[in-house]
């Protein structure tokens, strides 16, 4: 169990975040459906209700600018809704850039919102700020190599 439920909580609502790159993903671990679905297993399994779910599926937006992520950030900021954590299946999820990554968690600590991974462990250590912030930097290097090889493709299809 990660600090964060270590936590007294004031309440046990949380929000689920889904994001897939593409509506394509169906038979995909990181499809949609199969994100929620290890969400809500998680959910259940810590205490959570699950108040709403936000689905982003094939948005080219990023960070703060993607609008399933605005809204997401919105509703957790409202008070009325009483919401103490998102969970996700992994933070790449939320943003793929540290600079981004960190804006969102940024926000979502102000209004008393954890983060939860389903397949990463996270906590409000020292220890566990650093390897939180390695993480957001692995998505966005893995994210800018998967970008480099996808314009070397086309470049070298289209000298073809």
């Amino acid at each position: 169990m990660t600090m964060h439920m270590e936590k007294t909580r004031l309440n046990n609502r949380a929000v689920i975040y889904v994001r897939s790159s593409s509506m394509n993903e169906h038979n995909s671990l990181t499809s949609a459906v199969n994100q929620e679905e290890k969400c809500r297993e998680f959910a259940a399994k810590h205490g959570y209700e699950v108040d709403w779910v936000f689905t982003d599926t094939g948005s080219a937006m990023r960070g703060k600018e993607n609008p399933q992520l605005r809204e997401l950030i919105a509703y957790c900021g409202n008070k009325q809704n009483h919401i103490s954590a998102v969970i996700v299946i992994g933070t790449d999820r939320l943003a793929r850039s540290l600079v981004d990554y960190m804006a969102v968690r940024s926000c979502l600590r102000e209004f008393g919102v954890d983060v939860l991974s389903t397949t990463e462990s996270l906590d409000d250590s020292p220890s566990g700020q650093f390897m939180e912030a390695v993480m957001g930097y692995f998505s966005q290097y893995e994210s800018s190599v998967r970008s480099l090889r996808a314009k070397r493709a086309w470049v070298a299809k289209k000298t073809r």
